[in-house]
């Protein structure tokens, strides 16, 4: 099944700006989505000055979304965020690529890439 950006943001109830993602594919206890990191981001225009990076918390944020997707659950938050590892920068021009396996009844495994690096990873658990 896939989404599009307007279906992610009802699903998840987020709104601009911390609606994250564009697309979405869920197929049984996989999703993978994306989203194209802008030049025009305003999480850039302070994180940081002359080297825009996107913030750690929001890949792990996207991450979160995604799971509200594979989970069908609109309401889930985080209850625990295990081995996270940031390994790359995502910065302006760069599609960001997540992929969430679940492991357990709320609980994943998520890595985000670009291109095919990984970026970040992290085990997740969510109420």
């Amino acid at each position: 099944m896939t989404f599009d950006a307007s279906q992610i943001q009802q699903l998840t109830g987020k709104s601009s700006p911390l609606a994250l993602l564009d697309r979405a594919s869920k197929d049984g206890n996989e999703v993978v989505a994306t989203t194209a990191i802008s030049a025009n981001e305003t999480f850039f225009k302070g994180h940081f000055p002359n080297l825009p990076v996107m913030p750690g918390v929001l890949i792990v944020e996207a991450m979160c979304q995604a799971a509200c997707v594979l989970f069908d659950k609109p309401d889930l938050q985080p209850s625990q965020l295990k081995r996270v590892r940031f390994k790359k920068m995502v910065q302006p021009g760069d599609q960001l690529t997540i992929k969430l396996i679940a492991t357990g009844e709320l609980s994943c495994s998520a890595k985000a890439y670009v291109g095919d690096e990984v970026a970040c990873s992290a085990v997740i658990s969510f109420i």
